[in-house]
């Protein structure tokens, strides 16, 4: 994969004068720091360095075809951990797009249609059958699995995915979509401190699921819903229904109702403990006071086999801004507390900020005493030059384990989107 990145960066460059007419440039390099004290299992500094690279060509070469890489290197500065330096490529693909036909993708990309969620190496094809009517498929290899080789591309034999999406939107306000994935990986030992638990080398299949999906959307209501099912163990792994009311005055209301079994595929070594499905309902209203000014409110009510959790906040939001309260019981245990983020404009190219919440909690509701934690930052936010903006930012922590930890952040980040043009010489113009 890392081959297959400096390849992206060099076609870039080489053959920016042969670019087609009109290719869009879209990119950003970062560089962070990030410098704390880490006191468990010893009290230890570090600065944490990371490097992106985020580029985008549209219409490059040929109209059509575009190419995308997003990836980072990260490293200690203080003390070298044992994965620096820790390279990770997140996406690299060719995509050709034909208008109203198709569109096709080739490289690492993340993956997600009906089901889905996760990195692949592979190929993706979106075809439109008909007007109302597209078919998506997908196959390849996935990275990883451990963190040590997370970015390492495999090969069939050992990890591989595929699956796809069949999506009909014939229906005035209606869109129903049914989609299928199957993950497989080769079976191999794992060795959690010290130990080893050999995984039974029969088992190929990790993940079978197959879903429909379905959104019916009005003016004023929208209700999303979908259904999943697991065929290795034959049952329901998931169940949501989420509707939406939203009135012309502004306000709006969200209810979600979930029905979820938690499961892992067979080559992570916790599959051995068995999930229990839980049930859980949240409300979401806003309340519009006036044209900058919201209120804000949340309850979630989340039922398990044996126990119940319940979380209630409240807030308003202006312009940006926002502050409110939260409560939460279950587990046994309870949580009191407000958040809040505030910032001031002082130009347009600059702005300052301050964030945090603070709550105390008993992880026993029959404690006689509770545990109290301040979480907060202060930071500012502003552009030095055309395209560069940096962000620099203090971070302030109090609970059980540390009493007094600070922490600091910076990053610098140039951004640039440029559309070529090929003049009448056959170069290329800004």
């Amino acid at each position: 994969m890392r081959k297959t990145v400096l390849l992206f960066l060099m076609m870039t460059i080489a053959f920016l004068p042969l670019l087609a007419e009109a290719t869009v440039v879209d990119g950003s390099v970062w560089t962070e720091f990030y410098a704390y004290k880490d006191k468990i299992p010893v009290t230890q500094s570090h600065i944490r360095s990371l490097q992106g690279l985020r580029i985008g060509t549209t219409d490059a070469f040929i109209p059509g075809l575009s190419f995308f890489v997003n990836g980072r290197v990260a490293s200690d500065l203080s003390h070298k951990l044992p994965t620096d330096s820790d390279f990770r490529v997140y996406g690299a693909y060719l995509e050709y797009t034909r208008p109203r036909l198709f569109t096709v993708k080739a490289g690492r990309q993340y993956m997600y249609a009906g089901l889905g969620g996760f990195t692949m190496d592979g190929g993706r094809l979106d075809l439109n059958l008909r007007k109302y009517l597209t078919l998506t498929g997908y196959a390849g290899t996935t990275p990883g699995p451990t963190f040590y080789d997370y970015d390492k591309v495999n090969n069939w034999n050992k990890s591989d995915a595929f699956g796809g999406h069949l999506k009909f939107s014939g229906v005035k306000h209606l869109t129903v979509g049914a989609s299928f994935l199957e993950q497989r990986f080769k079976p191999e030992s794992f060795r959690p401190a010290g130990d080893t638990v050999t995984i039974n080398p029969k088992i190929r299949t990790d993940l079978q699921v197959g879903s429909i999906d379905a959104t019916y959307g009005m003016r004023m209501c929208n209700v999303y819903g979908r259904t999943d099912y697991d065929f290795i163990f034959k049952r329901l792994k998931m169940v949501t229904i989420i509707p939406t009311i939203k009135t012309k005055q502004g306000h709006s209301c969200t209810v979600d109702y979930t029905y979820r079994r938690p499961s892992l595929p067979f080559s992570n070594m916790f599959s051995v403990f068995e999930g229990k499905p839980y049930n859980q309902v949240r409300i979401n209203p806003t309340y519009r006071i006036n044209k900058d000014l919201y209120g804000l409110g949340s309850f979630a009510y989340t039922r398990y086999s044996d126990l119940n959790n319940t979380r209630v906040s409240a807030g308003a939001a202006y312009k940006g801004e926002s502050a409110g309260i939260v409560f939460a019981k279950g587990y046994q245990g309870v949580k009191l507390g407000v958040f809040g983020y505030l910032f001031y404009e002082l130009r347009k190219d600059i702005m300052f900020y301050v964030s945090g919440d603070a709550f105390n909690y008993k992880l026993d509701e029959n404690a006689d005493k509770t545990i109290g934690n301040v979480a907060a930052s202060v930071g500012t936010r502003f552009t030095l030059v055309n395209g560069l903006i940096t962000n620099a930012e203090a971070q302030f922590l109090t609970n059980a384990t540390y009493k007094n930890d600070t922490r600091f952040y910076l990053k610098f980040e140039y951004e640039r989107k440029t559309i070529m043009s090929t003049n009448e010489n056959g170069g290329g113009s800004r």
